[in-house]
Order: structure tokens, then sequence, then C-alpha cells
């Protein structure tokens, strides 16, 4: 698999690496480069086995569904809280690279939500409080809602 965003990394890794060693300051222990290197590598195919995991659950059906509700909202509101937070506002940089009309909520230029616009609340354990408030008052003004989550009974 060719991660073309590793080499700028490992550049700056070996940038880090003064003659093949790497001096941690939280407990004194030095990593040759090789030693560092293969825990990254470790690392990067851990992460890649555990999205292959997330993207083999993903149902057919329900990605067609959500492009097609994508295409037609008026407006694309995306929402999460912590870790799904960031990841939404990746996904709402990338939909707003695609032409798309989207904010994210919670920033200063963020309209209010109504009627033919889409809330994509993100949220891993899916019962997320405020993530759930906030999808209750999208649908009260007539926005669809469309929860990305791990957990299908929520």
């Amino acid at each position: 698999m060719h991660l073309p965003l590793i080499a700028p990394a490992t550049a700056a890794l070996k940038q880090l690496l003064v003659q093949n060693t790497w001096q941690r300051h939280c407990n004194g222990a030095n990593y040759d480069i090789r030693s560092v290197a293969q825990k990254m590598k470790t690392i990067l195919q851990t992460i890649c086995q555990e999205i292959e995991t997330v993207i083999s659950r993903i149902k057919e059906e329900e990605a067609l569904a959500l492009a097609e509700e994508l295409k037609k909202a008026k407006r694309i509101f995306v929402y999460g809280e912590g870790r799904s937070g960031l990841i939404g506002k990746a996904f709402a940089m990338r939909l707003m690279h695609g032409g798309f009309r989207v904010y994210v909520v919670g920033e200063t230029i963020t309209p209010g939500i109504g009627k033919d616009d889409l809330l994509v609340a993100i949220s891993g354990s899916g019962s997320t409080s405020m993530i759930y408030h906030f999808a209750f008052k999208a649908k009260e003004q007539g926005a669809k809602v469309f929860l990305v989550t791990t957990n299908r009974e929520s």
C-alpha cells in the first residue's frame, strides 16, 4: 500500500533524529532510527487494519443514501464532538472543495439550520447528548439528519 503522506513525516522524523539516535525526555531511553521507523510502520499498519475493518462494515445502500441526501440538500451542516468533531471538520472541508454549501456546527459563521438542510451528525457512541439535542432541534426545523456512528442501536 502506498501512503503518499508518509514521506514528509519520515523526512521530519529523520530531522528529529540526530546521529541516528533519539533521546526520549520522558524516560531517558535511546532509540535508533531503525527502531523508531519500525515502530512507526507497526502503528501505521494497525491504523490501516482498523480503517479496513470500519470500511468493511459500511452498508453500500447507506453510503448511497447519504450521497443522495448530500446532493439534494440546500445546505449541509456537520457536527461532532471531540475526535468525531475533528473528523467532521475534515469531511466538511472535502465537501466544500467539492462545491457543496457546508457549515461546521459551532463555528462563528454557521447560520441556523432549516428546511431542506442536512445535518451530518458524527458520534462514535451514537449517544453524545449534545449531538442528540442538536439533531432533535434540526428535525424540528425541518432538516434531515444523518448519523454516522459505530453503534447501529443508537
